[in-house]
């Protein structure tokens, strides 16, 4: 099963992908929703247990919503559960990997100069303050 976002290379795989069953390719056929793809992914995953599921994206309609990979990887694709305990994702690194500046202070000293950096930076800055950390308690 595939499931795709509205870009180009989805709407050639509409076309050209051999599909042997009718259901096995999902796309938004309607306003061309980017963003579509992994969390129609993620649900179609969960719903067929273990057959292979797939994704084709562009790199615009993935950054819509791959924030999304964090459902996918606390329910393990094929093991859906009533509740959860949410999966984090090191925010530091995601802010970095956009070119903005990312802080994780371990300590409350360490939290007033990434506030200072923060307040002077010429980028955005992202401080990730997780309430778990053993300096806050």
């Amino acid at each position: 099963m595939i499931s795709a976002n509205a870009s180009q290379v989805c709407y050639s795989g509409l076309y050209h992908y051999p599909m042997k069953h009718p259901n096995l390719f999902h796309f938004s056929d309607g306003y061309a929703a980017m963003g579509f793809g992994v969390p129609v992914t993620i649900g179609v995953k969960v719903g067929a247990g273990d057959k292979p599921v797939g994704c084709i994206t562009g790199d615009g309609s993935f950054q819509m919503t791959y924030e999304e990979l964090a459902a996918a990887v606390e329910q393990k694709l094929s093991k859906p559960t009533i509740g959860c305990t949410i999966y984090y994702p090191e925010f530091k690194k995601i802010a970095e990997a956009f070119g903005a500046h990312g802080r994780r202070p371990q300590s409350a000293n360490e939290l007033r100069e990434a506030l200072e950096f923060a307040l002077q930076a010429e980028r955005s800055t992202i401080i990730e303050i997780n309430e778990k950390d053993a300096w806050l308690q």
